[in-house]
């Protein structure tokens, strides 16, 4: 029989073997935890333990499918394990017991926007014509966390800045909570809120709960630095008949206060059960000692609970991380695509690059600059440049001044004024494609002769003020301010960040002397993603990866690049209050603690319009183990028309089809 125990730690050891009473495993990055209690899963079966009576909860379904194959893979039985993320298992529970709901059918569960759209025709009635009220998906994000955070409708609204200006709204969307809440009940449904809740309610009941809990023997939570009052609600409930029940998780990765989960989780779990047994995992197999020097300052720096010293499991490269000063947003993009290429031309993947940013926002000049080399790349935790809905519509207004006849693009900037739909679109269309040229077309959207009771006139003016600006961030900028009010309007919700991604691509604008060529650059962003998706023809040219912070929890690559490594960056500008810096930290911590053999963090000096940035408070933490490197300054090489009276016969090119 297999050595299950070959290769642990002492640490996972403690972890594998522990049996009776409650247990907090404090797990660093890198530190092997999956292997930990799937090896523990796997003893417990080999022990006698009836697989169906270990209870395995996870928050991702990638997690509950990895933990389960290596589960299996020890012994066969684990295929039978209770294993599922918190939702999937309270959604089967709820649904096996949907008589204890005085229900006669099972629960159907809502997905993607359905509560916003039931929340949509709720409000329709209570709601008057006079005032701006929010939308219903952010009516459906307030109940939502409120429900997840144990607060009040009235508490969530007035603790953030992006509800509290609905304060107004406070009693009505209480009455809307309500009567949700009857709607769901009355149609047998449930949402994701819902699926905890009844879980937890089962689990509490004083005749149910023991009955429910008697199924399982061991239980094990997964992330449980990222579980919200719900989510503990139901662990502690699990554990009321002194259950052997572990929590697995690390307080200095909790990065989802967002949607209501907090580091305290885990200490809240040890002050409910104080003679809980804390195993720390604190060897990290995943960085060097020269990465796991800097992550260990930022973890002390945050001050937190279960205070542990990573140690790294894998030899000295000599090679600490990197600080690397470089001029602008242009020379830092330059300076990692310079980095990247290096290491592909000493024999490295382009693949084992990760870029990780703060927003997407920040990535936008890194973007362009991978395009500009045709570096093929994939996006993970927001969407590329060319697919953000306003960013296509600015250069759908661009695309008009160069081409008249573009009649996607007409489709797709008339349909984004309110109250005009493809219908009410197409005899404007038809009108405009008769435009020999964009004058035309500008006459026909101002001249009354448009088959439409909207006025068109914002749109006349961007494509008027584009035309006649001289360079493409000029024709970029005349198009947002034309164009503002309606955009403003229709994405009034997350407005600020959408302007921070146009302001971004005003600044790309800059480097380019033609509308035409700025566009195509950008443009090509599209071609690239599919060449990539091509794999059996670009075999050597897997993409590397940009994405958000937050995405990359729980990933790893050789090397990781941190642009924007300055105030109002890291840390982000939206953090004010003591917990939002703290949380800042713990993204931080996240970050770097991704990288496997290079860590480069970039710092801008100054900003798109030519103002020094402030260093980010976090360096001082770091400066201590990093080397400091003077980046390269980006350069573009500009190239005119070329004056020559030969040209190219088109029809020459295209191959014959016809047999000769």
């Amino acid at each position: 029989m297999k050595d299950i125990y070959q290769g642990l730690n002492e640490q996972q050891l403690e972890v594998v073997k522990h049996r009776g009473g409650s247990c907090i495993v404090v797990a660093g990055p890198g530190s092997g935890k999956t292997r930990s209690i799937t090896t523990r899963a796997g003893a417990l079966v080999r022990e006698g333990v009836p697989p169906e009576s270990i209870l395995m909860l996870t928050f991702t379904r990638a997690s509950y499918q990895t933990m389960l194959k290596r589960a299996k893979a020890i012994d066969p039985r684990c295929e039978f394990l209770t294993i599922g993320t918190y939702h999937a298992i309270a959604s089967k529970i709820i649904n096996q017991n949907f008589h204890l709901f005085d229900k006669k059918r099972p629960f159907t569960v809502l997905d993607g926007d359905q509560p916003a759209t039931i929340i949509s025709e709720i409000m329709e009635p209570i709601k008057g014509v006079e005032k701006n009220w929010p939308r219903a998906r952010s009516i459906a994000k307030v109940i939502s966390f409120a429900v997840n955070t144990g607060q009040t409708i009235e508490q969530v609204m007035l603790a953030k800045s992006g509800w509290a200006k609905y304060a107004d709204f406070i009693p009505q969307i209480e009455k809307i909570a309500d009567l949700y809440a009857r709607y769901k009940y009355d149609h047998s449904m449930i949402d994701y809120d819902d699926c905890l809740q009844y879980f937890g309610a089962l689990l509490v009941d004083p005749q149910i709960g023991p009955l429910l809990r008697q199924r399982w023997r061991y239980v094990m939570g997964d992330e449980h630095q990222d579980t919200n009052v719900l989510q503990l609600n139901i662990v502690q409930a699990l554990a009321m008949d002194g259950m052997d029940l572990m929590v697995v998780g690390d307080p200095s990765q909790s990065i989802y206060g967002f949607r209501g989960s907090a580091p305290a989780t885990m200490t809240q779990f040890q002050h409910a059960y104080p003679d809980s047994r804390v195993i720390n995992l604190e060897v990290n197999y995943r960085s060097t000692p020269e990465i796991i020097d800097l992550v260990n300052a930022v973890d002390k720096k945050m001050g937190l609970p279960f205070q542990r010293t990573l140690v790294s499991g894998r030899p000295s490269s000599g090679i600490k991380p990197t600080l690397v000063d470089v001029m602008d947003t242009a020379g830092e993009a330059a300076a990692i695509v310079e980095s990247i290429l290096k290491d592909k031309a000493d024999g490295g993947e382009i693949s084992d690059h990760a870029i990780l940013v703060r927003s997407m926002t920040s990535g936008r000049r890194i973007e362009t600059e991978l395009i500009g080399r045709q570096i093929p790349y994939k996006v993970m935790g927001g969407i590329k440049i060319n697919e953000a809905l306003h960013v296509r519509d600015l250069l759908d207004i661009l695309r008009l001044t160069q081409n008249v006849q573009h009649e996607p693009a007409w489709m797709a900037v008339l349909t984004r004024f309110p109250k005009v739909g493809p219908k009410g679109a197409r005899p404007v269309i038809d009108l405009l494609m008769k435009s020999a040229n964009i004058a035309e077309a500008i006459d026909v959207l101002e001249g009354g002769a448009v088959p439409s009771k909207v006025s068109f006139q914002p749109l006349a003016d961007a494509l008027r003020d584009a035309t006649l600006a001289g360079m493409p961030a000029e024709a970029v900028q005349e198009v947002i301010s034309a164009m503002k009010p309606i955009w403003s309007a229709v994405w009034f919700e997350d407005w600020e960040a959408r302007m921070r991604d146009l302001d971004a691509i005003n600044t790309i604008a800059e480097e380019y002397s033609s509308i035409s060529d700025f566009i195509t650059a950008v443009t090509l962003d599209g071609s690239y993603d599919r060449a990539t998706k091509d794999q059996a023809q670009m075999p050597d040219e897997w993409p590397l990866t940009i994405s958000t912070i937050h995405s990359a929890k729980g990933l790893e690559w050789k090397h990781v690049h941190i642009p924007g490594f300055t105030q109002f960056s890291i840390p982000s500008a939206m953090a004010e209050t003591d917990e939002e810096i703290a949380e800042e930290w713990r993204v931080f911590f996240v970050a770097v603690s991704r990288a496997e053999r290079t860590l480069r963090l970039y710092k801008p000096r100054l900003s798109n319009n030519g103002k020094i940035i402030e260093r980010s408070v976090f360096e001082e933490t770091i400066q201590r183990f990093v080397e400091r490197e003077n980046g390269v300054k980006a350069h573009q090489i500009s190239a005119g028309p070329i004056e020559t009276e030969s040209r190219i016969s088109i029809p020459a090119l295209r191959p014959s089809l016809v047999q000769r």
